[in-house]
């Protein structure tokens, strides 16, 4: 906690750093205070972890990065004859990945405006009061100032560049859950991999899990970061974490992958990440399909959603980086504890979205067929401050225990949850300890979990095979005075003929034909074959006077009418237990005898158009009904409604 130097007071740490914002007020917009603030605080927190405290050589031990100058913040205050000058000496003597962080910032542009506004010394002597020592201030405590610095600059759209603390320590712990014991390890070595790092937040709570679970375990994180103020506050925040060594990137993870040769038996142990939503990558469309054209030595081998949402990308590109494993058990199985897992927040789109066929049902397809999900946990709304929709986190796993390959486990999480006192954005909803315990429980409880928080499902249980059946349109063909008139408008050239033929009823349209062209006949002449075939067009009519009829060609027969129908995989009639042994065509047959030609005996299945389909609708499965009130307590309430409103009509005539 820190000190109001007007009240007194205490205050939280970023609630004081922000209020340097209080000398920008005037020469800077609002907006505009992060440009200053957020790259000062990562100048402080440097300053602070390098040792010695001063001197030409200081280093951060164990980072890559260090400065030459023999200056420190508190030294240039304290020197106060030139401090523009000896700021950009400090800055220019950093070496290694600092140099890049303060470049990306454009830190040296904002020293010459604060300098030419008469604001840089008085900005440089807040900050260089400040203690942001990791004695002071851990790793942890650090990541979160720096998350409430960023929601306060992006005060017109909180929270775009975080993910908050309550929602990514569960995706952490459900991401461990499984690995706890072999992360405690003593020799434990881990890659971390977060392609949409923002400012490092899931990077840093997954450090701080393993660093609780082991102290002494080797990590390495690695983050790509499409924005250059987030890539800065990343990459400053994984430099700061002692012995965790990393690497983060700048660039578009869709289209210029930074880590390339991660792939394989190379790939990263988790893979975490919290992609923007709703990312249309319309420009970048030649690269993405370049990437999907390569197959499975893509990283997009499953199929290309639509192009107004690539949030099923980035998760094809979580896939793709998780560590393939190569040691295998007595049994022949690879050993589930070396593989990859990856966790991924996304929206609901990506479970539903697509019918059979589409790149997104393709993706999901690819994704279950594969074994690769292992559970998706829906979150409360109002959780995340840039969105009040709701969320999901995807757990994936591409070697699962035994216990729990082939099947998938979903997780309804959205009403545990602590209502917060005051909205931060968008979020309203926090999830406690309590709240992230009890769902954790669901999940390793696993086929013992209660049945209104988690299911479990094999992985057919998702797909379908949407077939189109047709049948013929059952017509009628009687010539009479209304059929007379129907032809005089569209054949007119056969209606004589037709009302040689009125009060007959022909079975098929051929007969009604050949009837048209003795009728003609014996009229002495003939009647063109065009003309014919208007004419029975005309006179023929649909039993169901609801159907509409069409013809294809020169066809004197009504197209088939054809509905498309879901049939699912294991199908083996009504409330029966799916059967995910049977084959197709079983399946299909008996959801034809059941379901359809008990209505439509002559429909039959045009298996040229049968197309496999995957979705997850997780909302059915966990639909709770609930009952309307009672008519009596409805009235009830009206009844006191009405009668209120009487008494306040009467105050107001008395008045």
């Amino acid at each position: 906690m820190m000190v109001d130097s007007k009240t007194g007071k205490p205050q939280s740490m970023s609630v004081w750093v922000w209020g340097i914002s209080d000398l920008l007020r005037g020469v800077y917009k609002p907006h505009e205070y992060g440009r200053v603030i957020l790259p000062f605080t990562i100048l402080r927190r440097m300053d602070c972890v390098m040792e010695p405290p001063t001197g030409a050589d200081r280093r951060a031990a164990k980072q890559n990065y260090g400065n030459t100058s023999g200056l420190s913040l508190p030294e240039i205050v304290e020197q106060g004859s030139d401090i523009h000058t000896n700021l950009l000496k400090f800055i220019d003597g950093f070496e290694g990945d600092a140099k890049d962080i303060f470049d990306r910032f454009g830190i040296a542009a904002q020293i010459d405006k604060l300098d030419s506004e008469g604001l840089l010394a008085p900005v440089v002597q807040r900050f260089a009061t400040l203690d942001l020592h990791p004695e002071a201030v851990s790793n942890t405590d650090m990541g979160m100032l720096f998350e409430d610095l960023i929601r306060r600059s992006h005060h017109d759209s909180p929270g775009e560049d975080f993910t908050p603390r309550d929602a990514v320590a569960l995706l952490v712990d459900l991401l461990i859950a499984e690995r706890r014991t072999h992360i405690a390890a003593t020799n434990v070595s881990q890659r971390i991999y977060d392609p949409t790092a923002g400012t490092g937040g899931l990077l840093t709570v997954a450090s701080d899990r393993f660093r609780d679970l082991n102290p002494h375990a080797s990590l390495r994180l690695f983050g790509q970061e499409i924005n250059d103020q987030s890539y800065a506050v990343c990459k400053a925040d994984v430099l700061s974490k002692g012995k965790t060594f990393g690497d983060i990137k700048l660039g578009n993870t869709l289209i210029d992958d930074q880590f390339s040769t991660y792939s394989g038996t190379k790939g990263f142990h988790y893979v975490v990440s919290n992609p923007p939503y709703g990312v249309d990558w319309k420009s970048h469309a030649a690269e993405v399909k370049a990437e999907h054209a390569k197959g499975d030595r893509g990283r997009f081998p499953a199929g290309l959603p639509r192009v107004s949402d690539g949030a099923m990308l980035f998760l094809q590109h979580v896939v793709s980086k998780m560590k393939t494993p190569k040691k295998r058990l007595d049994d022949g199985a690879f050993d589930w504890l070396d593989g990859g897992r990856g966790a991924i927040v996304l929206s609901a789109s990506p479970l539903f979205n697509g019918g059979a066929g589409s790149g997104e049902s393709e993706i999901r397809r690819y994704l279950l067929a594969n074994d690769l999900v292992e559970a998706i946990v829906a979150l409360p709304a109002g959780l995340f401050t840039n969105t009040g929709i709701g969320t999901y986190i995807w757990l994936l796993d591409n070697t699962k225990r035994p216990d729990r390959r082939g099947k998938v486990q979903l997780i309804d999480a959205r009403e545990i949850y602590t209502k917060m006192r005051k909205n931060v954005g968008d979020k309203n909803r926090e999830m406690s300890e309590a709240d992230r315990r009890r769902i954790l429980d669901a999940y390793e409880a696993f086929e013992d979990a209660d049945p209104d928080v988690s299911k479990i499902f094999a992985n057919d249980a998702f797909g379908y095979w949407l077939i189109t059946h047709a049948r013929p349109v059952p017509m009628r063909y009687v010539v009479d005075e209304d059929a007379v008139a129907r032809v005089v408008i569209s054949a007119p050239e056969a209606s004589d003929v037709v009302a040689d033929l009125i009060g007959q009823e022909f079975e098929t349209a051929q007969a009604l034909f050949a009837a048209l062209g003795a009728a003609a006949t014996a009229r002495g002449g003939a009647v063109k074959t065009a003309h014919a075939r208007n004419a029975v067009r005309a006179i023929g009519q649909p039993v169901d006077e609801h159907e509409n009829v069409t013809y294809k060609g020169t066809s004197l027969t009504p197209n088939h009418l054809t509905e498309t129908e879901t049939v699912s995989f294991g199908y083996a009639g009504p409330d029966v237990e799916p059967d995910y042994d049977r084959a197709e065509a079983e399946c299909i047959a008996a959801y034809m005898d059941t379901e359809v030609k008990p209505y439509y005996p002559d429909a039959a299945v045009d298996e040229k158009k049968t197309k496999i389909g995957y979705e997850i609708p997780f909302t059915r499965h966990f639909y709770r009904y609930v009952p309307p009130r009672p008519l009596d307590e409805i009235d009830a309430d009206l009844n006191r409604q009405a009668a209120l409103v009487m008494e306040m009509l009467r105050k107001v005539e008395a008045s």
